[in-house]
């Protein structure tokens, strides 16, 4: 790991405040409807909508519920990436736990482990499982030396994209359960729990990237300041 702070060090406590917020956001309504039945935080949707039988026959199947799920495995990264900014290897664990945890939420319930076939959509399971690995692998490439380096290099640029994959793949997963739902005859409108993920996320890319332009200008300047850089 360098010696010297990562240009994105001073936002670091803020990146993970921003990280815990979206994750609750994805605990919030992102469907509003009357009937509280029809009102569903980010999960609750994914495995409603993963019911029907168009969602079902998605190539691949239940494509759409994935995007809604996948907001697990990007906080879960995110706050495994935002652990390399730390300096104290105890924070640096207990941030690597609360993704683990994070990650973990993809795990069904025990029931869908003791009688997998009794749940409606077969690739449920599946599904679930294999995003929670995909957390976890993530998470994992946090932790070896070489992995760290590589990742510190860039990590602005790993920050960036990670949100903005965050933001467009639930939100094509959200569309796609707000078009259903309508087609059902529901009058199903977005919830705030959508908006404040996608704010949440847009925080954190908006950020590293006015940081990352200001640390660039600093840089500039110091080098235009050198003795006999500057024209005659």
């Amino acid at each position: 790991m360098p010696t010297s702070p990562h240009p994105l060090h001073p936002l670091r406590h803020v990146f993970v405040a921003l990280w815990g917020l979206a994750f609750l956001a994805f605990h919030l309504p992102w469907t509003t409807h009357p009937t509280a039945a029809f009102t569903q935080n980010g999960f609750d949707l994914a495995e409603q909508i993963g019911i029907h039988p168009v969602i079902q026959t998605e190539s691949p199947p239940l494509l759409s519920a994935g995007y809604l799920r996948s907001v697990s495995v990007v906080v879960a990264f995110g706050l495994a990436l935002v652990a390399l900014l730390y300096h104290d290897l105890r924070l640096r664990w207990v941030l690597r736990g609360l993704a683990v945890l994070v990650a973990l939420r993809n795990i069904p319930p025990q029931s869908a482990f003791r009688n997998p076939g009794s749940i409606p959509d077969e690739a449920y399971l599946s599904q679930l499982t294999l995003l929670t690995l995909l957390a976890g692998v993530l998470v994992l490439l946090t932790l070896p030396q070489p992995f760290q380096k590589v990742l510190c290099s860039g990590l602005a640029w790993v920050l960036m994209g990670l949100c903005v994959l965050g933001i467009i793949l639930p939100m094509a997963g959200l569309n796609t359960a707000l078009w259903l739902l309508e087609e059902i005859g529901l009058n199903i409108e977005m919830g705030g729990g959508g908006v404040l993920y996608g704010l949440a996320l847009a925080g954190i890319a908006g950020l590293t990237l006015l940081r990352g332009g200001r640390v660039a200008r600093s840089q500039q300047s110091r080098r235009d300041r050198v003795p006999g850089k500057t024209a005659i």
